[in-house]
């Protein structure tokens, strides 16, 4: 996928989630900042000097240990709009005429959850025409891991109802 990257001109990136392993490592030859090290700057390398990465979180991010949350933030600098102590894991930014929005599907996304009130709000604030999401767990899918009843209950009609366009995911 790298070197496809660097055939192509674009302007932004997105990023589903799991590009590392176990994330959640704090320390050793194995550690958060090890793996992303591997897996992202030495992998995307002639990309990411020149085109900037937004990334979602995926479930291995966070595996392996206590500092997944802790090593993704260090890595990454991104939008810090999402409710305070969740800066970074989700954040919507605008490009141009459209409006992007992460999600993170590895904490509470349904009705009434902090996460699922700011979505509605960031949503609903936007006045961009086209509105994309990304996140890391499908609504729908017929690979071996299947789909996400959750997604599908609590952010379908949400994406349904304030006309997202696109929904970029994972699997």
């Amino acid at each position: 996928m790298a070197a496809e990257m660097d055939r192509y001109s674009f302007d932004l990136a997105l990023h589903t989630g799991d590009i590392v392993n176990s994330g959640g490592i704090c320390s050793g030859d194995d550690s958060s900042w090890s793996q992303y090290i591997r897996a992202y700057f030495d992998l995307y390398r002639n990309s990411t000097g020149r085109i900037p990465f937004y990334p979602s979180l995926g479930n291995h991010e966070l595996n392996g240990g206590g500092c997944g949350y802790e090593g993704y933030r260090d890595v990454y600098h991104l939008p810090e709009n999402a409710p305070s102590g969740d800066e970074e894991e989700y954040y919507s930014f605008d490009w141009g005429n459209a409006h992007f929005v992460a999600l993170d599907t590895n904490q509470s996304y349904g009705a009434g959850s902090v996460q699922y009130d700011w979505l509605i709000g960031d949503l609903q604030a936007t006045t961009r025409p086209w509105q994309f999401v990304f996140f890391h767990h499908p609504a729908y899918s017929s690979g071996s891991r299947g789909s996400t009843l959750d997604v599908q209950t609590h952010l379908v009609p949400v994406f349904e109802t304030y006309g997202v366009d696109v929904v970029f995911i994972r699997r």
